[in-house]
């Protein structure tokens, strides 16, 4: 079984409801969590992986907000970072974005304990809306 990531221009990768969420607009974008589903079909999968218009790479999973899928979203991105370098070689993400789906309620504090994991494991904040392709 061969899994490949496909690159699309700008946010064609991303799911309609979701290209809202990123203001920004990407060199291209991947939507890795569909693309590699068949040869990882029970792991936690990132969603998606772009290429900013200056070269540099950032990943962007669109999740509920919530304490207790902190540990999901870790493993995601450990995923992620495992499996980046053999299906998409050369790609590197600087920055790691969780973003919130609409009508979805952010039941994370900035000062809690999942606040705290998330951010020694490299992972933003999650936001509603994904501003800036900068740190």
């Amino acid at each position: 079984m061969i899994c490949e990531v496909v690159w699309k221009p700008g946010k064609r990768s991303l799911e309609a409801q979701h290209r809202v969420l990123v203001a920004d607009n990407p060199a291209r974008s991947a939507a890795i969590d569909s693309d590699l589903a068949l040869c990882y079909p029970n792991d936690h999968r990132w969603d998606y992986v772009v290429v900013r218009q200056d070269g540099t790479g950032a990943a962007i999973e669109v999740h509920q907000a919530r304490e207790s899928e902190v540990v999901n979203m870790i493993a995601k991105k450990i995923w992620a970072e495992s499996v980046l370098p053999v299906h998409a070689p050369g790609f590197a993400a600087t920055r790691w974005h969780w973003v919130i789906p609409p009508n979805s309620p952010a039941r994370i504090t900035r000062t809690g304990p999942g606040a705290r994991r998330l951010s020694r494991a490299g992972i933003g904040f999650p936001v509603r809306k994904l501003l800036s392709d900068r740190p």
